[in-house]
């Protein structure tokens, strides 16, 4: 291999692969709202947090770190 070697660090673009592979998998169901207003047409997205070994919604202590290891890692 030449080159430098891919860092596991995640990067907003990991981020990016990570977010289509959970929204290409789950079931989610997305609605569009008040077209006929369009300047204030609202969008929404169900994603069901049963799929989830935690709890991804928000507290009011905010964002929690932790651990879960790597993924989308590509070779």
């Amino acid at each position: 291999m030449t080159g430098p070697r891919p860092s596991l660090v995640p990067s907003p673009t990991v981020a990016g692969v990570i977010s289509c592979l959970l929204l290409g998998s789950a079931p989610i169901e997305g609605r569009i709202s008040g077209i006929v207003d369009i300047p204030n047409a609202c969008a929404s997205l169900y994603l069901p947090t049963a799929i989830f070994d935690f709890d991804i919604r928000p507290t009011a202590e905010g964002p929690r770190t932790a651990d879960r290891g790597q993924c989308a890692v590509t070779s």
